[in-house]
C-alpha cells in the first residue's frame, strides 16, 4: 500500500495537534541541542583563533628569557636569590649562537623602587596603577606591534636616551581621554617624557583585556640613570 506524501504531512500533523506538550517538548529539545552545539563550537573556534593571534603576535619563532617566572613585583624567595641578568648576555648570545638572528633588551622596572612607589603623571590626573618597561630600539622588529598612531623610537634616541615613550590603547583613554595622546608628554617617576606612539588594541581582544586590565603598559626608552637604580634593586 503506497502512502503518498500529502497523505504523510497529513498524518504528521495530525500527531502533532494530538499530542501537543510531547511535540512542543521535542522541538524544544532539538533547539536546545542545535543551539548549545553551535555556541560550544563558536567559543571553542574563538579561544583557538584567539590563541593563535596571541602567539603570532610574539612572534613565530623567538625565545623569551627572564630571570624570574611572572611578575617582577612578587617575586618567589626562591627566584628572589638567582643572579641578575646582564646587558652583556645578549652579545655573548648572538657570539656564541649562531643560529640566533637578533637579541633585544628589556628591562620590567618594579612597581616600587626603594619603597617609592611609581607614579604617571598629566594635569589633573595621577596614578601608580602602572607598568614601565624599557627596549632596546631592535625590539620593534623581532617581536612588532602594530600602533594606532605614531611610531617606535629610532636608534638616534635610544642612544642618546631620550625620554620618549610609547602607551597602550587603555593608557591612552585614561591620561588624556577624548584628546589625542601622541606628542604629548606625561611625568614618570618624575622625570617628563613626550608620547611618541600610541600601540593598537591587540587583534585577541578579549584574552587580552584580561592580562591587561589591572596594570597599564608604558614603552619607553629609560634614561641611564633610572636603568642603573632599577638593575640595583
Amino acid at each position: 500500500m503506497n502512502i503518498s506524501p500529502v497523505q504523510n504531512i497529513h498524518m504528521a500533523l495530525t500527531q502533532v495537534g494530538a499530542h501537543r506538550f510531547r511535540s512542543l517538548l521535542t522541538v524544544l529539545g532539538i533547539v536546545i541541542g542545535i543551539t548549545t552545539v553551535v555556541t560550544v563550537a563558536s567559543l571553542l573556534t574563538g579561544l583557538r583563533q584567539g590563541m593563535v593571534t596571541f602567539f603570532q603576535e610574539l612572534g613565530p619563532d623567538n625565545v623569551f628569557v627572564f630571570k624570574t617566572s611572572g611578575n617582577p613585583d612578587f617575586e618567589p624567595p626562591k627566584e628572589r636569590k638567582r643572579r641578575a641578568m646582564k646587558p652583556e648576555y645578549a652579545e655573548q648570545i648572538k657570539r656564541w649562537c649562531p643560529s640566533v638572528e637578533d637579541v633585544a633588551l628589556g628591562l620590567m622596572i618594579p612597581a616600587v623602587v626603594d619603597g617609592k612607589p611609581i607614579t604617571a603623571r598629566v594635569p589633573g590626573f595621577e596614578s601608580e596603577n602602572i607598568g614601565v618597561a624599557g627596549q632596546s630600539v631592535n625590539a620593534a622588529e623581532i617581536s612588532p606591534r602594530d600602533l594606532d598612531f605614531g611610531r617606535y623610537f629610532s636608534t638616534e634616541e635610544d642612544q642618546r636616551t631620550a625620554h620618549v615613550a610609547l602607551i597602550g590603547s587603555n593608557v591612552a583613554q585614561s591620561l588624556f581621554p577624548g584628546a589625542p595622546a601622541l606628542d604629548r608628554t606625561v611625568m614618570i617617576d618624575g622625570a617628563e617624557y613626550t608620547i611618541i606612539g600610541v600601540y593598537a588594541r591587540p587583534r585577541a581582544a578579549s584574552s587580552a583585556k584580561t592580562a591587561r586590565t589591572t596594570r597599564s603598559r608604558f614603552r619607553c626608552a629609560p634614561p641611564k640613570a633610572a636603568t642603573r637604580r632599577s638593575s640595583a634593586s
